[in-house]
């Protein structure tokens, strides 16, 4: 009685969260929004237009070490971005990639990402990148 009434709950658990798993659609707004939010915060750091100011007050020795560090950040970004797509369950860029393909033509999704990059972290999607 105890392993009928085990393996019925151990089934339970399981069919509870396969259901409660996000759609594939929410998986790709959650990930595009986290995304946008990371892309912020590297734009904010090495945003292009000081950024050239910057350079052109260094020496030689100091733009090797901004290139350094820009290189570096590049690194770690690749690997954030990793973690943000396996944290939605997304194995692979390109899986992630096959997965929001399906929705590229959706306003309803590209409003939602919108909206939860603005909302979430004061990301607006239509001015990001430009300065």
């Amino acid at each position: 009685m105890k392993k009928i009434l085990s393996v019925a709950l151990l089934s339970l658990l399981v069919v509870i969260l396969v259901a409660c798993k996000a759609s594939e659609k929410d998986r790709v707004i959650s990930a595009t929004v986290d995304s946008a939010c990371l892309a912020k915060t590297v734009m904010d750091q090495f945003n292009p237009s000081t950024l050239q100011d910057r350079v052109s007050k260094m020496n030689l020795e100091e733009i090797g070490k901004l290139k350094a560090e820009i290189d570096a950040k590049q690194k770690e970004l690749e690997t954030q971005i990793e973690e943000i797509y396996k944290k939605y369950d997304f194995e692979t860029k390109e899986a992630f990639e096959t997965a929001a393909g399906k929705y590229e033509n959706d306003s309803a999704v590209k409003n939602e990402v919108k909206e939860k990059a603005l909302s979430q972290c004061n990301v607006d999607l239509d001015k990001l990148g430009q300065f």
